[in-house]
């Protein structure tokens, strides 16, 4: 997470197990779930 496009990056496509947005925007649960491997976070 050292840029904003990483984050939005792993926003988008791992951390969807962990944080479910709303419409909005905002988030509306947190650890959801956990990712498969930690290797997928980066």
């Amino acid at each position: 997470l050292n840029s904003n496009k990483d984050l939005m990056a792993i926003t988008t496509k791992d951390l969807g197990n962990w944080i479910t947005y709303g419409p909005s925007g905002h988030p509306i649960s947190n650890m959801q779930g956990t990712p498969e491997k930690p290797s997928d976070i980066r």
